[in-house]
């Protein structure tokens, strides 16, 4: 039943060595896969590797993520990147009674094929590989566990709402049939997931689930530790400019002015600030806004390598120990950049911000923006809390070596989450 539960899962699958796999595909999965390749030779796309084996689903994931010409029918589904899972299992629909949490990424590679790699919470790793067949309208995926290959099929549904049935269970699971319905919310940023086993038509296991989307493919994860460790990183002036020069703020120190108002306030509380604004590596910049020697916030801004109008930022409120993960959207033409945070997988954290920021140069100049203002929007379970408007000022540049910050602050922070996490 362990193997059984483990099937289940279907985006996460355990107990896979897919690089050193030497597994032989039975007759009927070789003649299935014969019949998907023959549906693909009078389409466009490169054709489904035949059989498609452990070393086939290896070296599909092995390639780069590259959206470029990527077929829409597949852009249906989860969106490329990072995902953080929470599934409950039981016997019954209301007896869900074991809950498990474990990680996917995703990649679209060579025009086609989304290519998988999962992550248990105790490190064991699989991999799988969906496309879709034009000639059926219709879907089929593959994945490794315990070194068999499982194959499912699904109809084309609306809006990436897709409901899986198995077409090849591996020997270990004869009798058993396996249903699985997939589908995106928020904008394709959260999935949905329902998944049932059937043992000679009757069900003996259920599984429900959400799928958190928490990055770009290939961007590491970033937690506390890891914003406080790119906060510490010295301001780098020598790295290349970023492509859209007026979306990014000019890195220096900026005079910051925010207008809070609550909603058990009647009145407006203002207070200014100073941020700092590093770029420490190619990939991160880092905003570190400061009060009376305070840290207020630390924001981590990172861009999608394969659309420069598209940001994470991870918001670290060292305050009240608050991590706000979120996406921003830059409109070019407007000038304006739009925030929107991101669910934590675990409901722990009930704070959302939703906010909107336009960044302007000096008339005629193409240098980095010195100057914004806009809005952003607090909610804690949903109930707005409070509204923030904001500006800013840049002021001056930022050496090499930083300044207005001290390393004191940001090295007892480490301190205290590596003592927490040798207590665990």
């Amino acid at each position: 039943m362990k193997h059984l539960i483990s099937l289940l899962a279907f985006s996460f699958l355990i107990g896979c060595d897919g690089e050193k796999s030497n597994l032989a595909p039975s007759k009927d999965s070789l003649g299935e896969q014969q019949k998907v390749t023959e549906e693909a030779k009078n389409t466009s796309l490169p054709p489904i590797p035949n059989p498609m084996d452990a070393e086939a689903i290896m070296k599909l994931w092995s390639m780069e993520h590259d959206p470029t010409g990527f077929i829409e029918e597949m852009k249906q589904g989860e969106r490329p990147g990072t995902w953080e899972r929470i599934i409950r299992s039981g016997p019954a629909k209301n007896q869900l009674l074991q809950s498990e949490k474990n990680s996917y990424e995703l990649k679209w590679v060579n025009k086609r094929f989304a290519s998988y790699r999962f992550v248990s919470p105790t490190d064991e790793v699989g991999y799988g590989v969906s496309t879709y067949l034009p000639e059926e309208n219709s879907f089929i995926y593959w994945f490794l566990n315990n070194n068999e290959i499982t194959q499912l099929r699904a109809d084309n549904l609306e809006k990436g709402d897709v409901k899986w049935q198995s077409s090849i269970m591996p020997k270990s699971a004869f009798g058993y049939s396996l249903e699985n319905r997939r589908k995106p919310t928020n904008d394709g940023f959260e999935l949905s997931e329902y998944q049932k086993l059937s043992k000679d038509g009757e069900p003996v296991l259920f599984n429900e689930g959400k799928a958190y989307w928490t990055g770009f493919p290939g961007m590491k994860p970033l937690g506390k530790k890891e914003i406080l460790e790119l906060a510490k990183l010295p301001h780098d002036p020598d790295l290349k400019d970023p492509e859209i020069k007026g979306r990014s703020p000019k890195a220096g120190i900026w005079e910051g002015k925010d207008t809070v108002s609550t909603r058990d306030s009647e009145q407006e509380e203002e207070f200014k600030y100073r941020k700092l604004v590093k770029r420490v590596d190619e990939s991160h910049t880092v905003f570190t806004n400061i009060k009376d020697g305070e840290i207020l916030s630390l924001v981590i801004e990172a861009p999608n390598p394969n659309k420069e109008t598209e940001h994470i930022q991870i918001i670290y409120f060292p305050g009240n120990d608050e991590l706000v993960r979120g996406i921003s959207f830059w409109d070019q033409e407007a000038g304006i950049s739009t925030f929107n945070s991101l669910r934590q997988r675990d409901g722990e954290n009930s704070i959302s911000v939703e906010g909107h920021q336009e960044v302007r140069s000096e008339k005629g100049s193409s240098n980095f923006a010195t100057n914004f203002n806009g809005s952003s929007k607090f909610r804690d379970g949903g109930k707005l809390m409070s509204i923030v408007k904001i500006k800013g000022e840049w002021v001056k540049e930022l050496s090499a070596e930083g300044e207005e910050l001290s390393n004191e602050w940001l090295e007892k922070k480490l301190a205290e989450i590596d003592s927490l996490e040798e207590a665990e």
